[in-house]
């Protein structure tokens, strides 16, 4: 899951809103990571040892793994993108009210 327009439009608050949403979803990666280590305890203890339920069980757990480890990148990369936008927009603006107005100058001169 991603937001692409969001943070970068200028739209305050939307990774508050955003960041509770995504980890609510992953509760359901929780789930899955949930099931497959039961999936992994019932082959082990000798209950169905076939091998495609180990097979089923392992990846389970490594999606639910990789997806929940995706999804905290993805919102800390956008949280320092957003920041360093911010962190320019500041520079810019700060920049822009310390240089004297071009219309100014030519009159003076």
């Amino acid at each position: 899951m991603d937001v692409v327009w969001g943070e970068t439009a200028g739209v305050e608050g939307q990774l508050w809103l955003l960041c509770p949403h995504l980890f609510l979803l992953y509760m359901y990666k929780g789930f899955e990571a949930y099931v497959g280590i039961l999936l992994l305890k019932t082959a082990f203890v000798g209950v169905a040892s076939e091998w495609q339920v180990i097979f089923c069980g392992i990846l389970l757990v490594i999606m639910a793994v990789g997806n929940f480890a995706n999804t905290v990148q993805t919102l800390m990369a956008k949280s320092r993108f957003k920041a360093k936008l911010r962190r320019t927009k500041s520079k810019q603006d700060l920049d822009h009210s310390l240089s004297p107005p071009s219309g100014r100058w030519r009159l003076l001169l």
